[in-house]
């Protein structure tokens, strides 16, 4: 299965010791390109490497991004992005870093040296290169990211509650045998709606339901080009790209919000549900799944879901209370995931290549390219969901926070314990009529029935348990190197001391006592450290009490007194205003022998005041010579600066 990283043009690998790139490949062949000992470029079959690998032949995390842009760039394009490229550049080198860009100023004086350089009359902003900089960090395309990426639909249907019920029939009826006619699906759905729904349920009329499913492929304009019998086969290709014969040969990711509100076992707010989710399209068995207690989808939360889903599952790593067992694990063919930044980040695609697994992303908004997971999301709201008291309804644009605040009352580890329960216990043990009304269960375990077909490991397992999905490069603290190293306020060393061998010897270099750092928000119990000198990673633990293993940083903020919690205000300053400090100052007061600062003189606001009438007076007077043509108006404009008369200025006097 790492066939097809070993094709990828770009792909790092680590063969007898030396690194390599992939610089060209056909079916046959790859070409290596070394980075070390002045060695040629060498042209290795396929079969050879792959009898190589996991021995002498090592798939290593890339410094790159492993996605190349298109060749359909427009020329407006790639004016843009090498425009943002050359910001990016001059403030890295005027920061004298490899990932920043410095503070402010830096960035100012960088955008003033391009603009002037290159004529641009919109340059950027300070925060907006700061931004292009995050971007060419951790997304595989860089600053060219939010160029190409598509866009999501800003109108939506009515009928978007319906769109699981859609799935089903797309799934079920459409996607099996030859291609049917739309009106027959379209027959399918209204009757799977009146079901659930009533006789006199309201539904999509047939155009827009047609609309979903043309969605896959464009109808239209391929029937205008191609012709219709043309077309069909598109259509038909484009559904069997979807079907699957096989266990792990299709893997799709998604990332579900609940409108569930977590708390920590103190009672503090964490925020809303959002579970990475993983299904094997052939079985639908739920390989792995991660929980986010919060809005967005980082980067590490796909980690962490790629890692569980890869990984075994043994007896108490899930709900001990589960009757069934979790066989599911193993390296898949193809995983499917949406554009969103979190699984197109450069941290996201490298964890797969090191995996040994292609990446294919579908257009952002777009479920009917994932139907299997999508489907699934609408079985965890209904089946699941739908059963806990503190679920606030599927419509997330409805749910206002204080209701999910008022309702919220489980902790992670219960929900995950609910879930798991749930998963396991009910939905893999429930015929699907996708699966021809077998169990998940029963699929997966018919399907590996024979042990020499069994999972696969990942070539690099020990690699991909690693902390990793979001990266910073943090400073080694203390005067000799031995305060480690602070991320999100919570502070990290080792006991080995690795972390102050490295300051160290970065100072007597010369050098800033900077390294880089992997974490991730779901567990920010230990990090992962690149040590700068060798390439080399280890695991850095916290060093905080309050920290405990899988502590996510939602858990973490919650604890975690903020400054600005109450506006700014640090606590009750009682001493100022106290008797006892007013009696300090009468005695300073009443001392013959002290004399004044030049701060603690009392201004003479008279005094200032007539020397800005006087200066004002003056400045009038002047201005009237002008307008009068008196001589002396050929003088040069410094010449006609009012002069201010600093003697008639009051300053400060004593008491």
């Amino acid at each position: 299965m790492q066939t097809a990283s070993l094709r990828t043009i770009g792909t790092k690998v680590q063969r007898h010791g030396i690194y390599a790139t992939v610089m060209a490949a056909n079916v046959d062949y790859t070409v290596l390109e070394y980075e070390n000992f002045d060695l040629p470029p060498e042209a290795v079959s396929i079969e050879q490497l792959e009898a190589e690998f996991g021995n002498v032949l090592h798939l290593v995390r890339p410094e790159k991004p492993v996605q190349s842009l298109p060749k359909t760039l427009t020329l407006m394009q790639r004016i843009e992005i090498n425009r943002r490229k050359e910001y990016v550049r001059v403030a890295r080198q005027l920061s004298k870093g490899t990932k920043g860009v410095g503070g402010k100023e830096a960035r100012k004086k960088a955008i003033d040296i391009v603009a002037t350089k290159s004529g641009d009359k919109k340059p950027p902003s300070p925060a907006q290169l700061g931004r292009w900089s995050s971007m060419e960090n951790t997304l595989s395309l860089g600053v060219a990211d939010n160029i190409l990426r598509f866009g999501r639909k800003s109108s939506k249907s009515k009928f978007e509650y319906l769109k699981p019920i859609a799935l089903s029939v797309f799934d079920e009826y459409y996607l099996k045998g030859s291609l049917p006619g739309f009106q027959s699906t379209f027959d399918i759905f209204v009757g799977r709606v009146q079901k659930q729904n009533g006789e006199n349920a309201d539904y999509p009329c047939y155009a827009t339901f047609i609309n979903w499913i043309k969605d896959i492929c464009p109808y239209e304009e391929s029937k205008k080009r191609n012709g219709k019998l043309s077309t069909r086969e598109l259509m038909r290709n484009a559904v069997d790209k979807m079907k699957t014969d096989r266990p792990l040969q299709r893997v799709e990711f998604d990332g579900l919000r609940l409108a569930i509100g977590l708390v920590d076992d103190n009672g503090n707010y964490l925020g809303m549900v959002t579970l990475i989710l993983a299904i094997d399209c052939h079985t639908r068995c739920i390989l792995g799944y991660c929980l986010h207690p919060g809005k967005g989808e980082p980067a590490s939360t796909y980690i962490h879901a790629y890692r569980h889903a890869l990984c075994p599952k043994p007896q108490g790593s899930y709900n001990p209370n589960c009757e069934n067992d979790w066989p599911m694990f193993g390296v898949w063919e193809i995983t499917v995931v949406d554009g969103g930044t979190g699984p197109t980040s450069l941290s996201s695609q490298s964890f797969l290549n090191t995996a040994g697994i292609p990446i294919d992303v579908v257009q952002t908004g777009a479920g009917w390219k994932k139907p299997t997971i999508e489907r699934f999301n609408y079985t965890v709201r209904s089946n699941f969901a739908q059963h806990l008291s503190s679920y606030c309804g599927h419509d997330l644009t409805r749910v206002q926070d204080h209701t999910l605040r008022q309702k919220a009352s489980m902790t992670p580890d219960m929900f995950r314990a609910a879930f798991e329960k749930w998963l396991l216990d009910e939905y893999h043990a429930s015929p699907h009529s996708g699966i021809n009304n077998k169990t998940p269960y029963q699929a997966w375990k018919e399907a590996f029935k024979d042990p020499a077909f069994a999972p696969m490991l990942p070539a690099n397992y020990e690699q991909i348990k690693l902390p990793q999905g979001e990266t910073r490069h943090a400073y080694i603290s203390g005067d000799a190197c031995h305060q480690g190293v602070q991320i999100n306020n919570v502070r990290y060393n080792d006991i080995g001391r690795k972390l102050k061998t490295i300051g160290l010897k970065l100072r007597r270099n010369n050098e800033q006592t900077v390294v880089e750092c992997h974490y991730s928000v779901t567990d920010i119990s230990k990090i992962t450290v690149v040590d700068p000198f060798t390439e080399q990673t280890f695991v850095v633990n916290a060093i905080d009490n309050d920290i405990v293993p899988r502590m996510s940083l939602a858990e973490f903020d919650a604890i975690r007194v903020k400054r600005y919690k109450n506006k700014g205000v640090g606590r009750k300053r009682t001493f100022v205003g106290s008797d006892e400090y007013k009696a300090t100052e009468e005695a300073y007061e009443a001392n013959p022998n002290r004399r004044d600062t030049i701060r603690r003189r009392v201004a003479n606001v008279e005094q200032m005041a007539e020397g800005v009438r006087n200066q004002q007076a003056q400045y009038d007077e002047d201005r009237a010579k002008e307008s009068s043509g008196t001589p002396g108006d050929a003088q040069s404009s410094a010449s006609n600066i009012p002069k201010v008369d600093l003697s008639k200025i009051g300053g400060h006097k004593h008491d």
